[in-house]
Parts: structure tokens; sequence; C-alpha cells
């Protein structure tokens, strides 16, 4: 549901939720009374991360893999009591109204609902290591500590009863998480981590052009401001903290969020990152978004039963990537674009029905 169609009652009820850290321990602790049998009865196979800088698809991702039965997203109607959905969820539904779908706020043709799936994720994390988002920046981090990642395990199984009994596989979409890599390999050994990977030039253009509609939306102050802060959504707008990868403090000195030069800086920085780590599986957006069969490989090379139906759901979701003109990056298009070929080559290409492999 998008910011501006909140009512008064939903921005009351989340400023009760997000005012103190009160409410939604209290929600948890709650929870874990009244639910805990049906959380722990509810089977769990490997989580699916899916997480990149935002504008390389991630959402598409997302809303592809929420089409399976077995898969547990968040949802628009989680919030705000995102950490504790399978209570919230028992509550909340006793007033549930109809809400039509309606183009969600990036303008980007993506339509969204009450029950469209989300990235809420972050919202745990700035509870658990609130110390990582206090300079400015999102700190990269190698190990998260055992007990955050137990309250996690117990998240994932909030959201799971929540979405129902089907619902086996954990899939969160949080774009910070490439700050966090190394930890979620470490925590989750057998979990399956997409990193969308988009053309630079096309990417930088749109995250440029979000980040403007982001200072717009929220000049006004308020609410609409508010928001994204509280969620954790620091990607764009007058709350905008980059994630630090190594170099960044040198691109904020020189470059300016409202210029093309500092997102496709932020961009190669980031790729370097994930390139230098060498975790996660790449996902050539170009190629997936092309490709008649590209769900189905994706489903089956994630374990995902065989679902027709939703598949070709999913399948009808997906539309070519918007491409933009090579305007004003010339500072660093090349390395950009020799960085972008190296990692097209990593890509595991989910274009051949019911199978992925790898580029040559």
């Amino acid at each position: 549901m998008a910011v501006e169609d909140y009512s008064w009652a939903d921005r009351l009820v989340h400023r009760i939720a997000f005012g103190t850290s009160t409410p939604q321990r209290l929600l948890t602790d709650i929870e874990l009374s009244r639910f805990c049998d049906l959380m722990t009865a509810q089977q769990m196979g490997p989580p699916i991360f899916v997480t990149s800088l935002p504008r390389a698809g991630t959402t598409l991702l997302l809303e592809v893999l929420a089409c399976h039965p077995s898969t547990a997203t968040h949802i628009s109607r989680d919030m705000p009591f995102v950490l504790s959905p399978a209570i919230w969820q028992n509550f909340s539904q006793r007033y549930r109204g109809h809400s039509p779908m309606k183009e969600r706020s990036h303008g980007d043709g993506m339509m969204v609902g009450p029950e469209s799936p989300e990235a809420f994720e972050e919202v745990f994390w700035l509870r658990e290591i609130p110390g990582d988002f206090a300079r400015g920046q999102i700190s990269l981090r190698e190990t998260v500590p055992d007990d955050t990642v137990r309250r996690l395990v117990r998240l994932m199984h909030s959201v799971a009863t929540a979405r129902g009994p089907e619902a086996t596989r954990y899939v969160s979409k949080n774009n910070a998480n490439i700050a966090r890599l190394p930890a979620l390999a470490k925590a989750f050994p057998e979990a399956r981590i997409l990193i969308p990977l988009r053309h630079p030039i096309d990417q930088a253009h749109s995250l440029l052009r979000q980040h403007r509609r982001a200072l717009a939306s929220q000049a006004s102050g308020g609410f609409t401001s508010a928001w994204p802060r509280d969620v954790g959504h620091f990607e764009f707008g007058l709350h905008h903290r980059p994630i630090g990868f190594a170099g960044m403090e040198r691109i904020m000195a020189d470059h300016s969020p409202d210029s093309l030069d500092y997102w496709l800086a932020y961009w190669i920085a980031a790729m370097r990152h994930i390139s230098v780590n060498g975790i996660g599986e790449i996902i050539d957006m170009a190629t997936f978004t092309r490709s008649a069969q590209g769900v189905a490989a994706l489903f089956q090379d994630l374990a995902l039963a065989p679902a027709p139906q939703a598949q070709a759901h999913a399948q009808d979701m997906i539309r070519p990537i918007a491409s933009y003109d090579n305007d004003g990056c010339t500072a660093f298009e090349e390395e950009a674009l020799e960085l972008y070929r190296n990692l097209r080559r990593r890509a595991a290409r989910f274009d051949a029905a019911n199978r992925s492999h790898r580029a040559a």
C-alpha cells in the first residue's frame, strides 16, 4: 500500500508501533506465548534472500517468487507490526477492508495492494544492530551474533505461519542485505542468495530518477518523510544512507546524490564488493526478462515444486527492463561496463526450461 493511501487510523497505529520499541517488543512477546507451538511446527526449507542495489530487479524477483504457494514473504498488511506478522494478521483481519491495486509510488508501472509482497525485513536489522546505521552509512557486516540469528529464524517462522501451512520457504527482498553477504552465508549456509544484475547506465539513471522522486514526495515532511526512515528504507530521498562499501566516503565527498556520477560510482562500489566476496548467485536480468522459460527454470533451480498456475502468473508479470540513453556517465562508464561484463560471465542464466547454467 502506498504511503499516501494511509488513513488517519493507519498513521496513528504506525506512529504507535514505531514511536518506541515497546509496542513491537510487547507484541512479539505475546506472539511467542500464543503462537509458539504453531510457529515451531511450521516446517521450513532453506531461506531465499534477494538483494542488490535498488532498481536492479529485486522487486520483480520478489513478486515472481511470491507467486509460488511454497514461499512466505512479508506483505503490505503486515505493517506496522512487521516483526510479529502471525499475531498481527490474526488480530487485524477483523478490520480489513477492500483496497484496490494501485501503481506504487516509484512510478514504474508495478501495481501493489494490501496482499502484495513487501520488503520489511530491514526493520528487524534496525532493531537488532542499530549501531550499523549510526554514521550516515550502513556498515558492512561479516558476522551477526547467534542471538540475532535465532531471532531472525523466529521472524521467518512468524512470516511463514502468517502465510499458511504450505508456506515453507522464507523469501526476503532486502536491498541492504548486500552489506551482510558474508554474515548471511555463515548464518544460513543452505540459503540461496539471489543478486539481480542490471546494466549500470540504466540502473544509475533509474536510481537518480527515484532519488529525485523521493526528495519531491518527502519535501513536505510529516508522515511521508518519516515512513521510509521508520522501516529502514534509506535507498533514496532525505534519509538516504549508502552502504559503506570501500571508497564510499570519497564518492560522497566528490559527488552529490543529485548527480548521475554519484549513482554510477555507487554501482561500481557495490558490484566490486559483490565480485570480491563471491557470495550469492547473480541473475542477469536482461536475459531473465527476455526468456519465456525464465520463471520455470528459476523455480526448479530453487527446488520449488512444480506449480503451473503460479508459474504462468509469474511469467505474465515480467516485462523488459527500461533502458535509458547514455547521458553524462563518461567519468565512470568504462569501468562500470567492464565490471558489468565480468559479472555477467559469472551469472546464472535462467533462459532454458527446467534448468539454469553458468554463463560461459
